[in-house]
């Protein structure tokens, strides 16, 4: 539009000045002469005029079609349609609200998705909440009766005690899933040896494995060194232990084997229990997914999907392989050098 505003000006200024070139070369009258230049600079004057006037109306009209651009936008729809302009400035103008319609989808997309996850971790919640809540208001009820045996009210609150632990530790499990999935986790990452780490969660696991007589080994050199956030990942790697023996029998194995490549360092946690059949492998990482073999085991099928939100959060993977009535390996990936800004 500039640009046009400037060609046109420079066209009436040559018009103008030729006219008034072409007066001096008549033999004309003084008085001929000035009306005649005048009369140039009038139509002159008149043709600016005019397209000043062509000029408003165009923008009128392009201010119009921005303004209903915006009312779209406002409005919140998905498919906008945006109209081609020619001069410049305008065109800047539409690819700035191009940028901010596309930005608007995808906080408005972010936002619904987060909102789903809120909405579904307060169902699971109040699903998995609902059983010990019922078994302790139960309990509470029979120990408020009178002439309860001494040895049954110590069984009743002994079961109480156990209703309660459950809780907790759902509550425990859901808050720290409720970080992960909402972005809430700030990963201190710093580089530092993989043995320790792997110690650390071994030894949270041994009671469990030592009460199974399950036999532990780490195999591990002590030379590999990762950049990542020893807590959260000493969470990862002692849900997945805890799983192996919590599926593995009594005299069982349970074996961590880490190797670093040229650009991963993998995680090999393998143990010689029931298995998984093929047919749940692709379902063990969702959040509250348990076998229905598994239904006899304590747990609440959190620890797998903590492990691989845990692991995905580090720029790691998770795969599993398993065979029924030999045993599960699950295979951590770790990046030797994660990108700092991913």
């Amino acid at each position: 539009m500039k640009h046009k505003i400037y060609k046109t000006m420079a066209l009436v200024f040559l018009i103008g000045i030729g006219g008034i070139a072409l007066l001096t070369v008549l033999p004309l009258q003084k008085e001929l002469f000035a009306l005649g230049a005048a009369a140039i600079v009038c139509a002159a004057v008149a043709v600016c005029l005019l397209e000043l006037v062509s000029l408003r109306k165009l923008l009128v009209e392009q201010a119009e079609q921005v303004l209903d651009t915006l009312d779209d936008m406002i409005a919140e729809k998905e498919e906008i349609r945006f109209p081609e302009y020619h001069d410049t400035l305008t065109v800047k103008i539409q690819d700035r609200m191009k940028q901010y319609h596309e930005i608007m989808l995808h906080t408005r997309e972010t936002s619904r998705k987060e909102k789903e996850t809120v909405q579904s971790m307060v169902s699971d919640i109040a699903h998995q909440a609902r059983t010990p809540a019922a078994n302790i208001r139960m309990f509470a009820e029979i120990l408020g009766r009178k002439n309860i045996p001494e040895e049954k009210r110590q069984q009743f609150l002994t079961m109480m005690e156990e209703q309660t632990e459950k809780l907790h530790f759902l509550m425990e499990a859901m808050t720290k899933m409720s970080r992960l999935e909402t972005g809430l986790v700030s990963l201190h990452r710093k580089r530092q040896p993989l043995l320790d780490t792997l110690a650390e969660a071994v030894s949270e696991v041994m009671p469990k494995a030592l009460k199974k007589e399950i036999t532990v080994t780490v195999s591990c050199s002590d030379s590999v060194e990762l950049i990542h956030d020893r807590r959260w990942m000493v969470e990862a790697i002692f849900n997945l232990l805890d799983n192996a023996v919590k599926y593995t029998g009594p005299g069982g194995r349970v074996k961590i084997d880490a190797g670093q490549g040229q650009f991963y360092t993998k995680i090999d946690i393998a143990d010689t229990g029931r298995g998984i059949a093929a047919g749940h492998l692709n379902h063990v990482f969702k959040r509250f997914y348990r076998e229905p073999e598994a239904e006899g085991e304590d747990g609440i099928g959190l620890g797998l999907h903590l492990a691989k939100e845990i692991i995905e959060l580090e720029k790691g993977y998770i795969s599993v392989a398993s065979v029924v009535g030999e045993g599960t390996t699950f295979s951590v990936y770790l990046l030797n050098e994660p990108d700092p800004h991913g």
